[in-house]
């Protein structure tokens, strides 16, 4: 069996004396500290000091989490021999495990001492911003020899903003520059500081922009970057516009450049457009980050009666429109209402607290009294449809 010492800046559950020191690392921040505590000589197997976050620039591990565990044996231990465990269940994502110190005879108590085992690991994907429970085991042969008590600890880690613009080239006059223009609000000077959910800072921006002559595999690729780069914390901001349109199923879709009908061949129109549900929806569904969908588009003209339009609980969706309604361009504007709307919104006019932020609510406010007067000019009422639950709510753009 092996016998391990604590040492770390955080104690209490030990029952011999002994003096020990710890060092613990936050950002550029090291402090030490001498503290007498108490040592079960039994009961203390392995023991931990607090996890820290490496930032010296020339650490090839910066960023990710650190934990160091003290350990004392009686037989040696290889780097195999080590196991981690994150809330029970066994890491098998990257994992750098290094052995700080050589072993050391001791030859008052014939024991060898491992004075520090590192390990390094990446929680970004799947627990950013949660609270976590560590735990390392030592296995000899498929046989435990010694396990740590369980470590919370709470991954701090910095969110990003993951945007993706579709401007669909057709027949419509300003898709293409609606799409360019969101974009371009995102990457103004005056918004470098974005703020997330769970007091998450977002110090960085994913750009996906795709216009002209946009294919189903495009928007396809634009959907799985998001699924492949996104993590817990991210927010994923979604802007498409072009033509919507009913399908002979009654579902929604949003036609490709090169949409074409057959009549004889319905997969014709499906393999020249996307459907908001499966191809959106149910793939967004999957994906980390809270999720926010723009769509500049007409809601289907010739929807069946009684048809539901899906939506998602995990995903807040803004519809320029409401069911049965078509949308429409603004000549002066040089943008679809609804898209001129959104570009005045976030650019303070939806800012009703005046803190120079824009929260999904007070867009969703804005858009249902600005559309309506934008779209006039074309001689039609347009109303954006949307619903911002409280728990759905966060600022999602600063200016």
């Amino acid at each position: 069996m092996y016998k391990l010492y604590l040492s770390a800046l955080v104690l209490g559950i030990c029952m011999n004396m002994g003096t020990l020191k710890a060092q613990q690392k936050l950002g550029t921040d090291t402090r030490e500290a001498t503290r007498t505590v108490n040592i079960p000589v039994e009961a203390c197997r392995i023991s931990w000091a607090e996890s820290y976050k490496l930032e010296e620039e020339n650490l090839v591990f910066k960023n990710k989490t650190a934990l160091r565990f003290s350990v004392r044996a009686a037989h040696s231990i290889e780097e195999q021999d080590i196991e981690l465990y994150i809330n029970g269940e066994r890491f098998e994502g990257e994992l750098v495990k290094h052995i700080a110190n050589p072993l050391k005879a001791d030859q008052t108590k014939k024991i060898k001492v491992i004075k520090n085992i590192d390990l390094k690991f990446d929680l970004s994907n799947k627990y950013c911003g949660e609270e976590v429970s560590a735990q390392i085991k030592i296995k000899k042969e498929g046989a435990l020899k010694g396990e740590s008590p369980e470590i919370l600890l709470r991954y701090k880690c910095k969110a990003k903003l993951h945007l993706v613009t579709i401007g669909v080239k057709s027949n419509l006059s300003y898709t293409e520059k609606d799409a360019q223009d969101f974009k371009k609000a995102f990457l103004a000077e005056n918004n470098s500081k974005l703020y997330g959910v769970d007091g998450l800072y977002l110090d960085e921006i994913d750009t996906y922009h795709v216009d002209g002559e946009v294919k189903k595999s495009d928007v396809e690729n634009a959907i799985r970057h998001i699924q492949n780069n996104s993590k817990k914390g991210d927010i994923i901001i979604l802007y498409v516009s072009s033509h919507g349109y009913i399908g002979v199923e009654g579902e929604h879709r949003i036609q490709m450049s090169d949409f074409r009908v057959d009549t004889e061949n319905p997969n014709v129109a499906k393999n020249s457009s996307i459907e908001y549900k499966r191809d959106i929806l149910e793939e967004l569904d999957g994906a980390l980050g809270h999720k926010v969908v723009f769509l500049d588009l007409c809601r289907g003209t010739q929807v069946r009666s009684g048809l539901a339009y899906p939506e998602s609980k995990k995903i807040t969706t803004f519809w320029p429109t409401q069911p049965n309604h078509v949308s429409v361009e603004v000549s002066s504007r040089k943008h679809g209402a609804f898209t001129a709307a959104l570009l005045d919104g976030i650019g303070g006019k939806a800012d009703v607290n005046e803190d120079n932020a824009i929260s999904l609510s007070e867009i969703c406010s804005y858009l249902k009294e600005a559309t309506p007067e934008i779209s006039k000019e074309a001689s039609i009422i347009q109303k954006p449809d949307c619903t911002i639950a409280p728990q759905q709510d966060f600022i999602f753009y600063k200016y």
